[in-house]
């Protein structure tokens, strides 16, 4: 061996092969402790959707709210059918009407209170008027004086008929049961089942 030749310490050659042993260590285990907080972030993050997706509580909000919608516009539905139901009819046009001379035996009343022969309608003045011809029933069942029932008609939104009793008109003492045989104007021209001619004024309700 050369004098002044240097030989490497057997200690200090294995002190340094030893230091980067410690340093590549403590890399690994940075690294697993990384590893294991993103495992368990995307665990955590997995569990979460799971929840929300299996009906968390978020999703049983969402899906009462839903719900609750869906009712809300049932009734708003029912509410809008309900009330077009319940809508008066449109209001419909009078239905033509003819004044004349009606065969008919039968009036709005029984017959046990009046027993008619015929009827007249048409206009006095501004109203429509139906006038029955016949007598006063009698308490067992006979025809009695003679007389006329006027009524005035109506016609409702609907487009039907309203009737209004005037009241009973009885013909002169010993006058038996009228029958209409004309008109002229106001005047109804009658006869009685005995032959008598009379009249009968639509509108002063006076016979003559």
């Amino acid at each position: 061996m050369k004098k002044g030749t240097r030989v490497p310490s057997t200690k200090y050659r294995a002190d340094r092969f030893r230091a980067p042993q410690i340093h590549s260590r403590s890399k690994i285990k940075w690294v697993a402790i990384c590893a294991i907080s993103v495992v368990a972030f995307i665990c955590f993050i997995g569990i979460a959707s799971a929840a929300q997706m299996s009906g968390g509580p978020g999703a049983a909000r969402i899906k009462e709210q839903n719900v609750q919608k869906l009712i809300d516009a049932g009734r708003a539905h029912m509410h809008q059918k309900g009330g077009s139901q319940n809508q008066a009819p449109a209001a419909q046009p009078a239905p033509t009407r003819q004044a004349g001379i009606v065969s008919m035996r039968q009036g709005p009343f029984p017959a046990s209170v009046f027993t008619v022969r015929n009827m007249w309608q048409g206009p006095v003045g501004s109203d429509w008027v139906l006038a029955y011809a016949g007598a006063k029933t009698n308490p067992d069942s006979t025809p009695g004086t003679g007389g006329i029932v006027l009524y005035t008609e109506t016609v409702n939104a609907q487009g039907a008929f309203d009737l209004h009793p005037l009241k009973t008109f009885l013909a002169p003492n010993g006058t038996t049961t009228l029958t209409i045989t004309a008109t002229n104007g106001n005047l109804l021209l009658l006869r009685s089942q005995n032959g008598t001619q009379l009249t009968f004024n639509l509108v002063t309700h006076q016979f003559h």
